[in-house]
C-alpha cells in the first residue's frame, strides 16, 4: 500500500491530489480528456493529406498499430484485478458497474 504522499503516479491520483478532487471527479475528468483526444485523432485521420499509394498504406498501418495499441492498452487495464487508486483498491466489477467510492 502506498503511503500519503507516495501515491502511484497515475492521472487518477494525480488529480486527487494535485487538483483535490474527489476519486469519481478524478475518473469523470479522465474520461472528458480521453473523449476527447478520441476525437482529436479522428479528425487528425480525416484530414490526412495524401502522399500517394505507397506511403498511404505505410501511414495507414501505422495509423493501425497505434490504434491496436490503445485497445490493447484498455483491454489489458479492463481484464485486471483491480486498479489501486490512493488507498482504495477498485475491483473489476467496480470499475464495471461504475461502483467507485467516494
Amino acid at each position: 500500500m502506498h503511503t500519503p504522499g507516495n501515491y502511484p503516479p497515475n492521472i487518477i491520483n494525480c488529480l486527487m491530489h494535485e487538483r483535490g478532487y474527489t476519486i469519481q471527479r478524478a475518473f469523470d475528468h479522465t474520461d472528458e480528456i480521453v473523449q476527447s483526444c478520441i476525437k482529436q485523432y479522428q479528425s487528425a485521420q480525416v484530414h490526412l493529406p495524401n502522399w500517394g499509394e505507397q506511403v498511404d498504406k505505410i501511414v495507414q498501418k501505422y495509423m493501425e498499430g497505434i490504434e491496436d495499441e490503445c485497445r490493447g492498452n484498455l483491454e489489458w487495464r479492463r481484464v485486471r484485478a483491480s486498479y489501486e487508486v490512493s488507498g482504495y483498491v477498485l475491483t473489476r466489477a467496480q470499475l464495471r458497474d461504475r461502483q467507485i467510492p467516494r
